[in-house]
């Protein structure tokens, strides 16, 4: 009988990304080396950084693959896109399909192989760790294989080619009558790959874990080697691969794990017709072995589905009874304990209720691309510390005490920003700063100075708790300030009027947005507000969704909910633009630098148009860039209030250092896009980062 770690337990939660449902699988993990080293490296992982290299969730094997479907025009479209997308970057032209037939898909088998040995040859001599460097980035191979970038999208579209590629040959490789009759969704694979990936040596203890057939529910480390194992050379039956004894053993593992839901293989009928194959393709000429634990077959089994899980899910004929097709997506893979696991099935109501914000409905165009690549946006918490306690700000941004670093470890960190943003990438840097309040920070005046002098471009986002004077002497290095009006602090304390005044004296010096936050407590002075403002000031003017959920908060921090009347308003509401410009700026402030987005969205329906007001986008619902593939890290940096670093104000890709400790950052390491697993992209500075879905 099977042993299984204690308190060690995987949660896979799926979701609907349409009505945000969940659906979570659960998975009791071996008592192995293997399965316990494996819990050590994602742990280490959640504590450090987090980025989601790859992730998907596959239904095959469904009635919607027959022989008449196989060979369709939209089948052999899907393949020819991404054959497309790859030409458009590799520098060997790949043969488009005509049709899908056993002989096409080794021909793309085979060009997937060369991909990979040439891809581990620049991998084995870290060729990515400075070619950066040799290129200009105009240079043509910096945009092609193997250019001065490790293209993402590029890699990506090799291993959806692989994918699809084993797609089709299991159903080649399925009898005639049991093609036209396999049950609905009865296959199922999920997997879930993160960076940074970490390779570790299989052991020849771990070589007892592999398995060359599975069972339905089996959890699995993903395949990590590029070539053909002799797993798939006697699956594909590839006599060629055989003759040449070309087989590439799996010699590592990764932090990448496979849930397999289909139907089992590991029955006397297939293992007999695979002892055939291997004879067939003649590997035994070369000293192989069939069965032999030495050959590294399959995967390497870590876990297996919950047993009482397995009851709801496994179908007796083989393969899934439930149909998670509308759950598209994985959501998160965490290490959850015994007690969570048993509990969401002895109490199934109330032990697990997310805390991840739902989204808001999309009341506008949906949107598709935002490209903005001329810009590192650099987003800076200065402090912890506020003159306001708003019920709506998490307490840890107003109830601290400041800094816990001083300006001779900031400014040497400001060089290394400036020297790998500005010199290396090319990029026109803006610091987004705030707070806490960021002008209550003692070395405000000595930073928007050093910023300004670098060539760099200034916004925050304020109060205005300073003076008049205080805002005259500093507020001269900005492009632009974002200036906050909080009505609960403003209006019972008497001073709006004290508030619009500093919002003039902030006008003559740079561009000014009010951000006026709509507090349903105070909703009918709120809209009389908005009048004073477009009236009285020449601000630009927007209005602000309160969000109860502040930023990557899982959890609620004031229960602050709107009316039908009172959200239509936000779908209505058009903002105020400036009554200002430039040029008059420059008349009283000759330091003044405007900032200017290049953001452009592109929407569903093909339109696009400049990215003006991230608010506007919020208000509307239209930020949900779920599973999108985000530039945070290469246009953009997070900087906390203790000085640990993130790609993006939101929690996606994790920690990457610490102020303090700056030289340690792995600065290429940012030159990866991120996989988007949040609902919500909540922050005006993250908005404006190239991403596509």
């Amino acid at each position: 009988m099977a042993r299984f770690l204690e308190d060690k337990n995987v949660r896979i939660t799926l979701v609907n990304p349409t009505t945000w449902e969940h659906y979570d699988i659960y998975f009791r993990l071996f008592e192995t080396e293997l399965a316990k080293k494996w819990v050590k490296a994602f742990e280490k992982m959640n504590f450090g950084e987090k980025r989601i290299r790859e992730k998907s969730i596959k239904f095959s094997r469904s009635n919607t693959y027959t022989l008449d479907t196989l060979t369709d025009r939209g089948k052999i479209d899907k393949i020819n896109r991404i054959i497309d997308n790859l030409n458009s970057f590799y520098d060997t032209e790949i043969r488009r399909a005509t049709v899908i037939d056993q002989n096409t898909l080794n021909y793309l088998h085979e060009e997937f192989e060369i991909y990979g040995n040439r891809l581990a040859e620049k991998l084995s001599k870290n060729w990515w760790d400075d070619a950066w460097k040799r290129l200009d980035k105009d240079d043509p191979q910096a945009v092609r294989w193997p250019g001065i970038r490790f293209n993402e999208e590029f890699h990506s579209s090799f291993l959806q080619l692989n994918d699809t590629i084993h797609t089709l040959e299991m159903f080649f490789n399925t009898s005639i009558p049991q093609r036209n009759n396999l049950p609905t969704f009865s296959n199922v694979n999920i997997l879930m790959s993160y960076d940074p990936r970490i390779d570790y040596e299989i052991t020849e203890e771990d070589s007892a874990s592999f398995f060359p057939y599975y069972r339905f529910g089996d959890l699995v480390l993903g395949y990590n080697t590029l070539g053909k194992n002799i797993f798939h050379i006697v699956l594909d039956e590839d006599t060629r691969a055989a003759e040449e004894n070309a087989v590439v053993l799996q010699t590592t593992w990764s932090n990448e794990i496979m849930a397999l839901l289909g139907a089992d293989n590991a029955t006397p009928d297939y293992k007999t017709k695979q002892y055939h194959r291997f004879k067939t393709v003649g590997l035994e000429q070369h000293g192989w072995k069939f069965g032999d634990h030495r050959n590294r077959e399959g995967y390497l089994l870590i876990g297996h589905l919950y047993e009482v899980q397995e009851d709801d899910l496994y179908k007796n004929a083989g393969g899934l009874k439930m149909d998670l097709t509308p759950f598209s997506s994985v959501k998160s893979v965490e290490i959850v304990s015994d007690t969570q696991m048993t509990a969401a099935y002895q109490h199934p109501d109330t032990s697990r209720i997310p805390h991840w914000k739902n989204p808001l409905p999309l009341q506008g165009k949906k949107i598709i691309e935002i490209k903005n690549e001329s810009w590192a946006i650099i987003t800076w918490i200065l402090n912890d510390i506020c003159n306001y306690s708003c019920r709506y700000c998490p307490p840890v941004l107003h109830e601290g005490k400041n800094h816990l670093f001083d300006w001779d470890i900031v400014e040497p960190f400001l060089d290394d920003l400036f020297l790998f943003y500005g010199l290396n990438l090319n990029k026109k840097l803006l610091f987004s700063l705030s707070g806490g309040e960021p002008t209550l920070s003692p070395f405000f005046p000595d930073l928007v100075k050093k910023i300004h002098t670098l060539g760099g471009y200034i916004g925050i986002t304020t109060n205005l708790a300073r003076t008049p004077r205080y805002i005259e002497e500093n507020f001269k290095y900005l492009s632009y300030a974002g200036c906050s009006f909080h009505p609960a602090q403003e209006f019972p304390n008497n001073t709006a009027d004290e508030w619009i005044e500093k919002v003039k004296i902030a006008s003559n010096l740079t561009m000014v947005t009010v951000r006026l936050m709509m507090d349903p407590l105070y909703w009918d002075k709120c809209i009389e507000f908005i009048d004073r403002i477009k009236n009285e000031t020449t601000a630009r003017l927007e209005i602000v969704y309160i969000d109860d959920q502040y930023g990557s908060s899982k959890n609620k921090l004031v229960e602050l909910n709107y009316t039908s009347a009172q959200s239509e308003f936000f779908k209505t509401f058009k903002t105020i633009p400036t009554r200002t410009n430039s040029l008059k700026i420059l008349e009283t402030n000759p330091l003044f630098k405007q900032y200017s987005s290049n953001a452009i969205i592109t929407y569903e329906d093909g339109t696009a148009e400049a990215l003006n007001s991230p608010q506007m986008l919020i208000n509307k619902g239209q930020t949900n860039f779920f599973d999108f593939r985000c530039g945070i890290g290469n246009e953009s940096m997070f900087i906390h209030q203790y000085g640990h670093i993130k790609r993006g104000n939101c929690e996606v890709g994790g920690i990457i250092g610490n102020v303090k400790d700056h030289k340690k950052i792995d600065w290429n390491s940012l030159l990866k896009s991120v996989i988007c697993d949040s609902v919500r992209c909540s922050c005006g500075a993250d908005i404006p980062i190239s991403k596509k879905s």
